[in-house]
C-alpha cells in the first residue's frame, strides 16, 4: 500500500488559510493609515498570504510528478482537466449573478445575456478563478514534466534557469543599479516565455518532496533563518516604499520576488520535516474541502463585508484572523454541503 505523505495535508490547510488571508488582508488596507501600525500590520498579513497559491502549486507538483504516480493521458484530459473546467465556469457564473445583482444591472434578458452569460463564456467576472485556467494549464504540461521529473540534475537544471530568469533577475528589475539598462535590454531580448510562470513552483514542489531528505538540526535553522529574513525584508520594504509613494505598494509582494521564493521553500521544507512523522486525521479531513473553500470564500468576504465585519472593526493584528477564520468555516461548511450532491461535488467543489 502507498504510504501518505502527511505533511501534504497540513501544509494544504496552511496554504489555504494563507489564500484567504491575502484576500482578507487586502480587503480594506487601502483604508489604513499610511505608516500607521495597523498599516503595518495589515501589510505583513498580506505579504505572508500572498505565498499560499505558490504553496498549492508546489503541492501539486509534489502529487503529480511524482513517478510513483501514473496517469493516463485520458485520465488527465476527461478527468482532471474537465473537472477543472466544470468548476470554472459553474463558479464563474455563480459569482456573475452575483455581479449582476450587485450592480444592479437588473433582470432584463438583454441584461442578463450580457452581464452573466456573455461576460461567464468570455471568461471575465471574479478575480480568484484566474488560478482554476492556470492549473489547467500546467496539467496540460504534465506528460512533457513527468519526463525528466526522475532524474535530479535534470530537475536541477531546470529549476536554477528558473530561479535565475523568473525569480532573481525580475527581482533586481525592480531596483536601481549600475548597468541596469543592459540587463533589462539584454533580458527583453530573450524569449524566456516556456519557462514562465507557476511552471517553476510545479517542478520546485517535486523537487523538495521526492529529492529533499530529512534535515539536518543546521539545515533547519539555516532556512528557517533564510525563510525569517527574506519574509521581513520584502515586508519591510513593500512598507517603506508605501509611505515613500503615498500608495500602497507591492513591489516585493509578489510570488516571483526573490524574497516570496525563499519563503515558500522554506515554509515547504519546515512542514516536511515537522508534520510527516505521524498521520493528522483532522488535517486530512479538512484537506479534501480547501479546493471548494479556495472556490467559495470569495462569496463569504462579500457576506461578512455586508455585516461590517471587515479589517476595521477592531486593530488589524485581530480582526485579520477572525476575519480569516469566519470566512474559511463559513466555506467550509458551504463546501461540506454541495460535496454531499454527486454531480456537484464531483464536478464543481472536489479536485
Amino acid at each position: 500500500m502507498k504510504q501518505r505523505n502527511h505533511y501534504l495535508d497540513v501544509l494544504r490547510v496552511l496554504a489555504c488559510f494563507l489564500i484567504v488571508g491575502v484576500h482578507v488582508s487586502a480587503f480594506n488596507i487601502d483604508d489604513q493609515q499610511l505608516g500607521s501600525f495597523n498599516f503595518l500590520i495589515t501589510n505583513a498579513y498580506d505579504c505572508l498570504s500572498i505565498i499560499g497559491v505558490p504553496l498549492f502549486v508546489m503541492i501539486s507538483g509534489a502529487l503529480l510528478l511524482n513517478p510513483d504516480y501514473e496517469i493516463s493521458l485520458s485520465k488527465l484530459l476527461g478527468n482532471k482537466c474537465l473537472r477543472l473546467l466544470t468548476a470554472y465556469f459553474g463558479w464563474l457564473l455563480f459569482y456573475n449573478i452575483i455581479n449582476c445583482y450587485q450592480e444592479g444591472y437588473g433582470y432584463s434578458w438583454m441584461s442578463v445575456k450580457h452581464n452573466v452569460f456573455l461576460e461567464t463564456l468570455l471568461g471575465r467576472g471574479i478575480y480568484h478563478l484566474w488560478f482554476l485556467p492556470m492549473l489547467a494549464g500546467l496539467y496540460l504540461i504534465l506528460p512533457f514534466l513527468k519526463s525528466f521529473a526522475k532524474d535530479k540534475k535534470l530537475c536541477e537544471y531546470f529549476l536554477i534557469l528558473y530561479t535565475v530568469i523568473v525569480i532573481v533577475l525580475p527581482t533586481l528589475l525592480k531596483f536601481n543599479f549600475r548597468f541596469k539598462t543592459i540587463v533589462s535590454s539584454l533580458y527583453e531580448r530573450i524569449p524566456f516565455v516556456m519557462i514562465t510562470g507557476y511552471v517553476g513552483y510545479f517542478v520546485l514542489g517535486h523537487y523538495l518532496h521526492y529529492f529533499v531528505k530529512k534535515l539536518s538540526g543546521k539545515q533547519i535553522i539555516s532556512i528557517s533563518l533564510i525563510g525569517l529574513i527574506a519574509f521581513n525584508i520584502g515586508h519591510l520594504i513593500c512598507f517603506q516604499d508605501s509611505i515613500r509613494q503615498g500608495e500602497l505598494s507591492t513591489i516585493l509582494n509578489d510570488p516571483y520576488a526573490l524574497n516570496d521564493y525563499l519563503s515558500a521553500i522554506a515554509i515547504f521544507l519546515l512542514v516536511k520535516q515537522f508534520g510527516d512523522s505521524r498521520p493528522h486525521p483532522k488535517a486530512a479531513w479538512f484537506a479534501r474541502y480547501t479546493f471548494g473553500v479556495y472556490l467559495a470564500h470569495p462569496f463569504f468576504l462579500m457576506v461578512t463585508g455586508w455585516f461590517g465585519l471587515n479589517t476595521l472593526f477592531l486593530p488589524a493584528l485581530f480582526s485579520i484572523p477572525i476575519c480569516v477564520v469566519l470566512v474559511v468555516v463559513a466555506s467550509f461548511c458551504l463546501t461540506w454541503l454541495l460535496s454531499k450532491i454527486p454531480f456537484v461535488n464531483h464536478y464543481l467543489v472536489h479536485m
